[in-house]
């Protein structure tokens, strides 16, 4: 079993659910395209209902398919503050 977490790129700055900026996206292309060069296949991608990690999921599925994609709840302790 393999197991990777993927962080969401770069956000747009002062927004309460902001999208990913261009250096975003290209930032999780990039992982998206390392990922493929090491064989990864997920079975499962899980994200939050965020914007931003659901543009993250978007394009590394658009990659790496998935037999399946679950949205998972947004935990208050989870959110993304720290910068």
């Amino acid at each position: 079993m393999q197991i990777a977490f993927v962080r969401h790129g770069e956000r747009r700055k002062g927004e309460v659910d902001p999208e990913l900026t261009s250096y975003g996206i290209r930032m999780v292309e990039e992982t998206a395209q390392w990922l493929e060069s090491i064989g990864f296949r997920p079975d499962l991608v899980l994200c939050t209902t965020t914007i931003r990690t659901e543009q993250t999921a978007d394009t590394i599925l658009a990659r790496l398919p998935s037999r399946s994609r679950e949205r998972i709840a947004n935990a208050p302790e989870l959110q993304d503050d720290w910068e």
